[in-house]
């Protein structure tokens, strides 16, 4: 089905950046591209599929082609067999490498990586909000988990783990800090603000830090220790944000009562507190919060935060102490909207020492030209921008935690992919990343098969060829496949063409059509398709058998291709919102018969088309109507007509054929439902799904199963999946986000959207309910 305009709209500032990054990558890596040179032995053609007249034999045979339609060329019929939803099993193949949602604590303790955030999965197990991985056995829960998303952790030497509740700080409200010992998590304090660190001092005691004053209602005003009894930790500042424990002592930092950043330091035998105030420079409106302590290779406190000390109050992020007064470490970091806030400090090896955060550039953004996404590398006296991590997902925390177990660096936060500048190699991951001074790497888990694309849009499917899906995603794993994909029999997710793709500053096209011989087409918005380097701008685009090409004269820049279809005939119907100057006719809707463009008909109002369908030798068009509403209207090869009355209000986002009536889905169509089916002459509605506030995203049609799924967006659980059946609407599967493409295949319900986790399984954008 079609992807839905709506659910591409509203860019969030880590899209438009990643955007931003993604495009320059692409733009320097495929100048560098060759089209392959594609030979294939002859003795591997069966002559019973390939008419030997028409084979040139000194001619390469073109192998994308045989890949597209598997045996042969043409995409075969292929019938597709009834079933029952409910006896269906989900695919455990298209998590993703990492965890299912945002991480916003780490630590590590003898080889073992500890991971804290907002999470239900890690690799392909349940583990909820925190959870564990070595490279050796891949990821594993810690007992039941805790039970909201956890801002920080902790890791005593005997292995008993704390964690504590992360507040957003928006609103005060208490922080619940937990001890897992002996395979059982239990609450040993519950503070009445944010708690924000937790380390372990050198005696093995707990250490927490935050914003509270009290834990359970004794008075331990921003930093206490528990052995067993909460004790307060005597201090000369207020509010803890980090706390650092290593061969050099004790440190402590956060914000002070009087407009001001501080840090405080002691040694490991108890020694007075040395404090390091951080005034606020002039021209800024707020004191200078710490984040982030570590101490370098000659024990210099280093910090992080939204720090700025020099004349510039743009730039900074981390200053370091030198015995005397702050420095900064020049030329600082930078955030072009508001500048840079590091968020975490690790020292990593030779020296090293790597901040994290809100980072955009060394030096002021703009200007110095060395970018840094989200990480910065300090070494030699200097910054380097070496690379990083970006994330297009939503409902997460601009946060970013880092930590070293001195081999390895480990980065997280909210994040789907690492990246180097200079070999241009990029890692399709989830919440968190490895590096290890040279190259970034995934946290996968040992046997299993995750490849998750992110966010689809668009599937489609056709006969034997296999179906291919489209979105935001560049990458699948570490291969880049432009945001097109094929799924492929054994579940893995292959490019389509090998130098040409789409442009990363739109979502990917918003639909897919396999014609009978294996060409694909791909509609989108304006789309750029990237050619050795060379962007071309068209909205509709063509892969006979090699590489993407434009397809279709589109003199409208504001052309947008919403919807494709193949005919009973094998003609592509092309639909959207475009003016055809030269024939007006064409407008909005338009078909190629393999020879020449031509208008459908004459139409009597050629309005904007949201969606199609084809059954048999009817096409049916949803159109725009003027006044707000929608229509549907039938095109019979020969003539129009309309189906049943316009619909007043709403729009149509869907159409199917459940037991050969036409239903029609969209917002508001009769009444408050956003489902309606035509009885061969009123539309009525499928209630009791929708109201007001109801978008359906796709839907699809088999035997007795009509699947949809829709937003509810006031609702507390706005993600609709349900599905139609003789006895009425029932929940096809929960899931934690929206699903805005759906297609039955050969293999069974193939799903795709912007979600996590389906029933309990992970499933990175695209799920696949297995037919019995």
């Amino acid at each position: 089905m079609d992807a839905p305009i709506s659910s591409w709209s509203g860019w969030s500032y880590t899209e438009a950046m990643g955007a931003f990054r993604s495009a320059f990558v692409v733009a320097l890596s495929l100048t560098a591209c060759s089209p392959p040179v594609l030979s294939i032995d002859a003795a591997v053609i069966d002559a019973s599929v390939v008419d030997a007249a028409v084979v040139d034999a000194s001619a390469p045979i073109d192998a994308f082609v045989a890949m597209d339609a598997g045996s042969g060329r043409f995409c075969a019929e292929v019938a597709l067999t009834p079933w029952e939803l409910t006896a269906g099993t989900w695919s455990h193949d298209y998590g993703p490498r990492g965890v299912s949602g945002s991480v916003l604590g780490l630590t590590t303790r003898g080889g073992v990586l500890y991971v804290a955030g907002g999470f239900t999965h890690a690799g392909p197990l349940p583990a909820s909000n925190v959870a564990r991985w070595t490279a050796s056995e891949g990821w594993s829960a810690l007992g039941g988990g805790v039970p909201s998303a956890a801002g920080t952790i902790a890791v005593a030497p005997d292995g008993t783990v704390y964690a504590a509740d992360f507040n957003s700080n928006l609103v005060e409200m208490p922080a619940l800090v937990r001890r897992f010992s002996g395979g059982v998590w239990t609450v040993i304090g519950t503070s009445d603000r944010d708690v924000e660190a937790l380390a372990i001092d050198a005696d093995g005691t707990l250490l927490v830090g935050g914003l509270f004053s009290f834990i359970d209602g004794a008075a331990l005003p921003g930093l206490a220790r528990w052995d067993g009894a909460w004790a307060p930790v005597a201090h000369d500042g207020f509010d803890v944000a980090a706390i650092t424990v290593d061969e050099h002592g004790l440190c402590i930092g956060g914000r002070d009562l009087g407009a001001t950043g501080y840090v405080e330091c002691r040694g490991t035998s108890g020694d007075p507190w040395t404090r390091m105030p951080i005034t606020t420079p002039p021209g800024r409106d707020n004191p200078n919060p710490v984040d982030a302590i570590v101490h370098d290779s000659l024990g210099r406190v280093v910090v992080g935060g939204a720090l700025y000390y020099g004349t510039d109050v743009h730039i900074g992020g981390t200053l370091r102490w030198n015995g005397a007064a702050w420095d900064m470490l020049s030329p600082g970091l930078d955030q072009s909207s508001r500048g840079a806030e590091v968020t975490g400090l690790a020292r990593g090896s030779a020296d090293r020492i790597y901040a994290v955060g809100r980072i955009e550039s060394i030096g002021r953004f703009g200007t110095s030209g060395n970018l840094g996404f989200h990480v910065a590398r300090w070494g030699s006296e200097r910054w380097d921008g070496f690379g990083g991590v970006q994330g297009n997902l939503t409902g997460g925390y601009e946060r970013y935690a880092v930590v070293s177990d001195g081999t390895s660096l480990f980065v997280g936060g909210t994040i789907d992919e690492a990246f180097l500048w200079n070999s241009f190699h990029t890692h399709r991951l989830r919440g968190v990343a490895r590096f290890d001074e040279s190259e970034w790497s995934a946290l996968a888990h040992p046997g299993a098969n995750e490849h998750g694309p992110g966010v689809v849009g668009a599937i489609t499917a056709r006969g034997s060829c296999a179906p291919l899906i489209a979105g935001n995603f560049e990458f699948v794993e570490d291969a880049r496949v432009a945001r097109v994909a094929r799924v492929e029999a054994d579940a893995s997710l292959t490019a389509v063409s090998a130098a040409t793709g789409f442009d990363t500053y739109y979502e990917g096209p918003y639909a897919l059509a396999i014609d009978d011989d294996g060409t694909i087409y791909a509609g989108g918005a304006g789309a750029i398709f990237d050619r050795l380097g060379v962007s071309i701008t068209a909205p509709l685009a063509r892969r006979t058998g090699g590489e993407w090409e434009p397809f279709g004269s589109f003199a409208d820049p504001r052309a947008r291709v919403t919807t494709l279809a193949i005919g009973v005939d094998g003609s592509l119907y092309v639909g959207g919102s475009f003016t055809n100057t030269v024939d007006a006719e064409q407008s909005h809707l338009m078909r190629w018969d393999g020879a020449v463009w031509s208008a459908v008909g004459a139409r009597a109002e050629r309005l904007p088309v949201t969606t199609m369908h084809v059954d048999g030798a009817d096409l049916y068009v949803a159109e725009t109507t003027s006044g707000g509403g929608a229509r549907i209207s039938r095109w019979n090869g020969s003539a129009w007509s309309v189906t049943g009355a316009p619909f007043a209000t709403g729009a149509v986002r869907a159409l199917a054929t459940w037991h050969h009536q036409l239903v029609a889905a969209g917002t508001s169509l009769v009444g408050a439902s956003a489902v309606a089916i035509y009885d061969g002459t009123t539309w009525n509605a499928l209630l009791p799904l929708g109201g007001a506030s109801t978008e359906v995203l796709a839907m699809a049609a088999l035997g007795d199963e009509l699947v949809v799924s829709a937003i509810d967006r006031p609702a507390i659980s706005p993600y609709l999946f349900v599905r139609y059946t003789a006895t009425g609407w029932s929940e096809v599967a929960s899931i934690d986000g929206w699903v805005s493409a759906l297609a039955f295949t050969a293999d069974g319900l193939l799903v795709g959207g912007r979600f996590g986790v389906v029933d309990n399984t992970a499933a990175w954008g695209l799920a696949l309910l297995r037919h019995p």
